[in-house]
């Protein structure tokens, strides 16, 4: 051993040193610490440490640039030095020291200092824009580059450039006194697909009267649970044990309508998970009771519920999925167990109780529809000799109405099939050559009582080519048309119901126009058509025809 131990300090002239490939780095990071929509949310969480107000989140162009502006302190030229330091934070300080935010005194939220390699997982240029009180603004780009194989070739960081032109890019343009925008370009994260998801995440910040959150123009706000679907449970968990100070409230929730049994709540709700000073901790604390449950089946598409954990805040690890400590984690599911177990046990039994009366009382809530229909038959379909002559109340119904209208060939296809529980509602064939339409002349139709209600469900507007329906509530259409354009991710100018000036002959009569212009990437206005019958209105126009013969 000393020989070799002679032999080792007489060889090595130079000892072997770490050494780091920053790109390479910073892109295995950005990948594996945040989930891209859990991205946005840690974005917010920075202007809350930065004492903002307001947070807006905007998409524009398809998916193309996400802004995140806020009124937050801004930053300076130091600041956005530690900024672009990988894992360095000021924060990390007033954590430990348990120093509060100066302006709404509040506990800061972060604290690793690897938020900028975030904003990377999500999209090849950030540009920052910032302006503190009394400051110049200040603008620093970061761009991924690529060789000629598409890899990463490098994330140059620009320079930090001072100019007050930057504050129109600001929340309150040039009457911005401070706050940053974040700019995200070519982003990855698609909206369109994941819109509910992130609004119920920015929902679980420590949202209040002083910190508002904004998602496409629509206001986040926190889950309740008002109404006797929920059964609920609170408690407060202590483990004195491991420290007197340990004490968690716990809010549990189990979903059941007994008008809909079969009802559940969005998987992305489901779980009972930490929270942390606001801070939603992804780590599903329910999947690891489960194996020691009785019945848990009954509730794992139901139950929903936190425990508020804030002195475990120094042992979150950077992805905020898992802690340190294991062994406090244990003691919390060790005391939750016979409490969730109690709520599955008066689950059961609310259930087993409402369904003694389920059938009957389904029975005679639809005998008495079906009374009051047989006294109000609607005029215009018993006079067509419709055997089905009710107004619909359903997708279902409505199918009824176009399948009897197409046996009297008043309508200019025949339907192949018809499923509710789809996202194609119906497929026909059209008897007509059409040009715009498949060689085979299959089509597919949305089906709607009404037709503002395509826009209140968000069907996609993109892969919805011709939609049906049984009336057309122009108030209700206009209502939902904003809310349409305000929750979409892409840039909507308009949503316009018109009646075309001339038809085209290849076209049925009735048609109307539902025209959606969109602003592409490439500042460009698209309109997007799709094609809508009314059936009360074809109804009513073949009544007049008959009358004329």
């Amino acid at each position: 051993m000393l020989k070799l131990q002679e032999n080792m300090s007489t060889t090595t002239e130079h000892p072997i040193e770490w050494s780091i490939d920053k790109t390479a780095l910073i892109e295995l990071l950005g990948k594996t610490i945040y989930r891209p929509e859990n991205v946005l949310v840690e974005i917010a969480a920075n202007s809350y440490d930065a004492d903002a107000s307001i947070v807006k989140i905007i998409s524009s162009g398809e998916n193309q640039k996400i802004q995140i502006l806020d009124n937050g302190c801004g930053m300076d030229k130091a600041d956005l030095k530690i900024l672009t330091t990988i894992a360095k934070s000021k924060k990390k300080d007033f954590v430990e020291n348990e120093i509060l935010t100066p302006v709404f005194a509040r506990q800061y939220l972060g604290s690793f200092g690897i938020g900028i390699i975030s904003f990377l997982s999500l999209g090849n240029k950030i540009t920052i824009f910032t302006k503190k009180n009394g400051e110049k603004s200040l603008c620093l780009i970061i761009q991924r580059k690529f060789n000629e194989d598409g890899k990463t070739d490098g994330i140059p960081i620009s320079e930090v450039q001072d100019n007050d032109d930057f504050s129109m890019h600001l929340i309150d343009g040039n009457e911005t006194v401070s706050g940053t925008t974040i700019e995200i370009e070519n982003t990855k994260l698609d909206l369109s697909n994941t819109f509910n998801i992130i609004k119920y995440k920015l929902s679980n910040l420590p949202l209040s009267s002083n910190f508002k959150v904004e998602l496409n123009n629509s206001d986040i706000k926190k889950d309740d649970y008002p109404n006797n679907n929920w059964e609920s449970k609170e408690f407060k968990i202590k483990l004195e044990d491991l420290d007197p100070t340990y004490i968690s409230p716990v809010d549990l929730h189990v979903y059941y309508n007994p008008d809909n049994p079969n009802e559940t709540i969005p998987s992305f709700k489901r779980g009972i998970f930490l929270r942390v000073h606001g801070r939603v901790i992804e780590h599903n604390l329910y999947q690891r009771l489960r194996p020691n449950l009785t019945s848990p089946g009954s509730i794992d598409s139901r139950i929903t519920g936190f425990v508020e954990a804030d002195y475990l805040f120094t042992k979150i690890q950077a992805n905020r999925e898992d802690f340190f400590d294991d062994r406090v984690i244990e003691r919390i599911c060790d005391q939750l167990k016979d409490q969730v177990q109690n709520l599955i046990n008066d689950f059961l039994l609310i259930k087993n109780l409402v369904s003694e009366d389920v059938y009957l009382n389904s029975y005679n809530r639809l005998r008495d529809i079906a009374i009051e229909r047989i006294q109000n038959v609607h005029s215009d379909l018993a006079r067509l000799g419709l055997k089905f002559k009710y107004s619909p109340n359903y997708e279902q119904e409505v199918v009824i109405i176009i399948a009897e209208l197409c046996q009297l060939k008043l309508l200019e296809f025949e339907i192949i099939s018809s499923s509710g529980g789809s996202h194609i509602d119906c497929l026909v064939q059209w008897n007509i050559t059409q040009s715009r339409r498949m060689p085979d002349f299959v089509g597919h139709l949305e089906i709607e009582t009404s037709l503002h209600k395509f826009l209140l469900h968000q069907h996609d507007y993109r892969t919805k080519p011709e939609i049906i329906c049984w009336e057309i509530d122009e108030v209700a259409f206009e209502r939902e048309a904003k809310k349409y354009k305000k929750n979409r991710p892409e840039s909507i100018e308009s949503i316009e119901l018109i009646t075309p000036s001339s038809v085209d002959k290849e076209h049925f009569k009735h048609q109307k126009e539902l025209q959606v212009k969109i602003r592409t990437k490439h500042d460009e206005t698209v309109t997007k058509i799709l094609r809508v019958y009314n059936i009360s209105e074809i109804v009513r126009t073949a009544i007049n025809i008959d009358k004329n013969k």
